[in-house]
């Protein structure tokens, strides 16, 4: 199931960090200002030496008397020269500062910086960007906060920001420290900075090759989902071993061990989906919470305007002789339906309420009774469905049960069906799943 966060809030001394923020830093206002000084007193040598004509050196050295009283009548005489050459040194000192600051956050990894000036959604909302943005960059992140905001609170946010974007797997814990009311916003990588940004940069473009060779011109968006749905359960497994023996490895968590290692468990499984259906222009989210007891993930996606649940994890099933199965009991059902087996915080995501996009409904393999069952049974015979599922309206298995297959059969006289059975019947989900061999 979902890995389990270790939540590390390091409040730093205000000394350590005023050190660490500003050491070797100048303010530009106080460094033009001095270039501009000196910038002036070397104009006026150089005009002074330069001026041939009597009358003007007399004049001249009466304006250096004055100068001796007042610098104002002096640069009264050159305003217009000496304007133009302080714009000058001006442009010249803000390029120089450019081109530390481009240095800087090239070799520092300079924080990019926000303010958060009130409790209000929309200052959170601006924050929740900024975190997105620095955690896929790698980038720390500083702000201005007011006094109603704790650092708990921003370190909080921090983690939930990296879980609801898939970043959870890859950040061990987030840190921070306080300056004033300037707070720096730290998230530290499993893997590093540099090994994070080169697993992310493979996820991408892996997502990015998935997309190209799976979608489709004309696709709807069902039939996106559909397909990229089908793709990672048909190539990746759950890695059930390692879980079984609590050796899971940090990989399996994300996106990159299910591309890389064909194997991960819930939250590879959530994020690879969410970058998948996001990368094909579908509205997609990371949903946590709990599914029989146990931490885990699976998304929230929107089809046709209405929000679904989708857990490709419980559709990628560990079947007792280890056979890859592909599921759709989870694939676009209602919160009342996942709601069963699966608890979240149903305040913090869109409800899920509409049926139309569920599988079973798109598909025609919803039974009301015994004879649509039976008829359902004997289509998938026909078509030598290897794999019948149908959903029941509710959970009745005296009616719906394995003896149905068999009166199909006899009363259809169909002959090339082998008398070998195997059948599931979910009280969660309501889905009957028959597993039918052929001669």
């Amino acid at each position: 199931m979902k890995k389990d966060k270790i939540r590390a809030f390091l409040l730093a001394l205000t000394l350590v960090f005023s050190m660490s923020l500003f050491q070797g830093c100048q303010r530009p206002s106080d460094k033009l200002e001095k270039v501009a000084i000196e910038k002036k007193v070397e104009n006026e040598d150089w005009e002074e030496s330069s001026d041939e004509s009597k009358d003007e050196v007399e004049e001249e050295s009466d304006k250096k008397e004055k100068a001796s009283d007042s610098d104002k009548n002096n640069e009264d005489k050159d305003k217009e020269n000496k304007d133009k050459e302080e714009e000058d040194n001006v442009k010249e000192n803000k390029e120089k500062e450019n081109k530390e600051k481009q240095a800087a956050d090239k070799e520092d990894n300079k924080p990019s910086t926000g303010s958060i000036s009130s409790n209000s959604a929309y200052d959170r909302a601006k924050l929740e960007e900024l975190l997105k943005t620095n955690v896929a960059l790698a980038k720390d992140t500083e702000v201005t906060i007011a006094d109603g905001i704790s650092m708990d609170e921003l370190g909080e946010m921090a983690l939930q920001v990296a879980e609801k974007y898939g970043f959870g797997g890859y950040v061990k814990n987030v840190s921070y420290s306080l300056n004033g009311r300037k707070a720096k916003i730290i998230f530290n990588y499993v893997d590093g900075k540099e090994g994070f940004l080169k697993k992310y940069r493979y996820v991408n473009e892996k997502v990015n090759s998935i997309v190209a060779t799976v979608v489709k011109s004309g696709m709807s968006d069902y039939e996106k989902e559909l397909a990229l749905h089908d793709y990672i359960v048909n190539n990746t497994r759950y890695d059930y071993e390692n879980y079984r023996r609590n050796t899971v490895p940090g990989d399996s968590y994300t996106a990159y061990g299910l591309l890389v290692n064909k194997r991960a468990v819930c939250s590879g499984y959530a994020e690879v989906m969410y970058r998948l259906l996001n990368k094909a222009g579908i509205e997609a989210h990371i949903v946590t919470g709990k599914a029989n007891g146990d931490n885990h993930a699976w998304n929230l996606v929107k089809i046709g305007g209405k929000y679904y649940h989708l857990d490709a994890t419980f559709n990628d099933p560990v079947t007792a002789d280890r056979r890859d199965v592909l599921s759709y009991e989870y694939f676009n059902v209602t919160d009342k339906e996942i709601a069963r087996n699966h608890s979240w915080n149903k305040a913090a995501y869109p409800a899920a309420t509409a049926t139309e996009a569920n599988y079973f409904n798109v598909n025609k393999l919803v039974a009301k009774d015994y004879d649509e069952f039976c008829n359902i049974i004997k289509k998938g015979l026909v078509d030598k469905k290897e794999n019948i599922m149908i959903k029941t309206t509710s959970y009745d298995p005296k009616v719906y049960t394995y003896s149905a297959i068999h009166n199909v059969v006899m009363d259809n006289k169909i002959n090339y069906v082998k008398p070998e059975y195997s059948y599931s019947y979910d009280p969660n989900t309501l889905v009957f799943t028959c597993e039918i061999k052929y001669k």
